[in-house]
């Protein structure tokens, strides 16, 4: 897992402990998966639809999707625009054991790509296909993906820095841009700051 780049600081390795080998779960946990994919894209595809409702949209929804969002991110419905597509979303499961079956519970829903460099990680240490960033630098087609971020936000940046290491060893290109210089946040990892 090291040899992927994913550390920063003098952290050998990534910010969370993962098993010693991988599980495999049973097949219909994978039809499961698919399943709840399929029904929050649906939900994505809805929500966009009522906030730019021609009538005007929803205003509960309109105010929440707009809450501390920078103007120019709005999109209105007198214009007709859209939240624009979104390509790619990230859940983070628990998988819970009900009544002997395991019930995957998506408590979060990420639309960056925030921990793409911890799953390439754990696919190339437990020695299986990495096809996650070979399949995402087909998806960029020669446009470079940019992680943009704050510092709050940095314990992320392991993970998007082995991430883009991974896409330049596919042969794609991605960038990391935080408000506070890389060697900086590397420096207060170094000291326990972090």
């Amino acid at each position: 897992m090291t040899a992927t780049g994913i550390g920063l600081g003098g952290i050998d390795g990534p910010w969370w402990r993962l098993a010693r080998h991988p599980f495999v779960a049973p097949a219909d946990v994978e039809k499961e998966l698919v399943e709840i994919a399929e029904a929050i894209f649906l939900f994505l595809d809805v929500v966009d639809a009522q906030y730019r409702n021609a009538t005007g949209g929803h205003n509960e929804l309109v105010r929440l999707l707009q809450y501390k969002a920078p103007p120019n991110l709005h999109y209105t419905s007198r214009n007709g625009a859209s939240m624009r597509p979104v390509y790619g979303l990230r859940p983070d499961f628990q998988l819970h054991i009900i009544n002997g079956h395991i019930q995957p519970v998506a408590t979060e829903l990420e639309i960056a790509p925030s921990a793409h460099g911890f799953a390439h990680a754990m696919q190339v240490a437990y020695g299986l296909p990495t096809e996650l960033v070979e399949q995402y630098a087909e998806f960029l087609a020669g446009r470079p993906l940019l992680f943009v971020g704050t510092e709050q936000w940095s314990e992320f940046v392991l993970e998007q820095l082995a991430f883009c290491r991974a896409l330049h060893d596919a042969g794609a290109r991605g960038l990391v841009l935080y408000d506070k210089p890389l060697r900086a946040l590397a420096a207060e990892v170094a000291a326990g700051q972090r």
